[in-house]
C-alpha cells in the first residue's frame, strides 16, 4: 500500500512540475509552425530566411512575386536571406553559384539569372556548362572556376543543408522569421497575417 501511495504522489508531484514548467504564449494570426517563440507585436524588425530549392516552382513564384510585395509593404523593417538547397541526388552547381556572386555583392542578380534559365530559358541549372553560362552572364566566370570547390563555399553549402533539420523543413519554399517562426509554402496573405502579429504596433 506504502508503494503504491509513493508512486501516486511522484507521478502528480511530475505533473505539477511539468505544467508549472511550460511557457505560456500569446500565438499570432496565420498559419505557421514554433521554432520558438516571441511576444506577439514585440519586433521593430525581423530577418527573413527564404529556403528555396532553385528547381521549385512556387520558390520561383515567391522569389518574383511574394518577395517584392513584402519588402514594399514593410520596407527596412524586414531584412530577405535567401537560402538555397538541394534535395537526394541533385547537383548542387548553381547554389554554389548563388554563394560566390553572394561574396561578390550580386546575390540579387544571380538568384534572377538562375531562375531565369530554368523557367525562362528551360534550361538545365543542374548542368555545370549551364551553370558556367550563367557566371558569364554575370560577369563573374573566372570566380566561379576558381571558388567554386573553395572551404568557404562548401561551408555555407552545408551550413544551408543543415538548416533543413535544423528548422525541419518539409518542403520549399519555406520562410524561418528571426530563425524562430516557421511558415512552409505559404500565400502572401499568411505570411503578412504572421508578421503583422510580430511587429509592434
Amino acid at each position: 500500500m506504502q508503494i503504491r501511495f509513493f508512486l501516486k504522489l511522484i507521478s502528480l508531484l511530475l505533473v505539477l512540475t511539468l505544467t508549472a514548467c511550460s511557457p505560456s504564449y500569446e500565438l499570432y494570426s496565420g498559419e505557421y509552425e514554433l521554432v520558438h517563440s516571441y511576444d506577439k507585436n514585440s519586433l521593430d524588425s525581423v530577418e527573413i530566411e527564404e529556403v528555396i530549392n532553385f528547381s521549385c516552382g512556387p520558390c520561383y513564384r515567391m522569389f518574383k512575386n511574394t518577395l517584392p510585395e513584402l519588402k514594399s509593404k514593410y520596407g527596412d523593417k524586414l531584412q530577405m536571406k535567401l537560402l538555397p538547397v538541394v534535395f537526394t541526388e541533385q547537383p548542387d552547381y548553381a547554389n554554389r553559384l548563388y554563394a560566390i556572386a553572394n561574396s561578390l555583392g550580386k546575390e540579387n542578380e544571380a538568384s534572377s539569372e538562375i531562375f531565369r534559365f530554368k523557367y525562362e530559358l528551360e534550361q538545365d541549372i543542374f548542368d555545370r556548362n549551364v551553370v558556367l553560362k550563367i557566371a558569364e552572364s554575370l560577369k563573374i566566370s573566372d570566380e566561379y572556376i576558381e571558388s567554386e570547390k573553395a572551404k568557404w563555399v562548401e561551408d555555407i553549402l552545408t551550413s544551408n543543408q543543415f538548416k533543413l533539420k535544423l528548422y525541419s523543413v518539409r518542403g520549399t519554399p519555406a520562410v524561418i522569421i528571426n530563425k524562430r517562426v516557421k511558415i512552409e509554402a505559404s500565400s502572401i496573405e499568411n505570411i503578412t497575417a504572421v508578421l503583422d502579429s510580430l511587429f509592434r504596433i
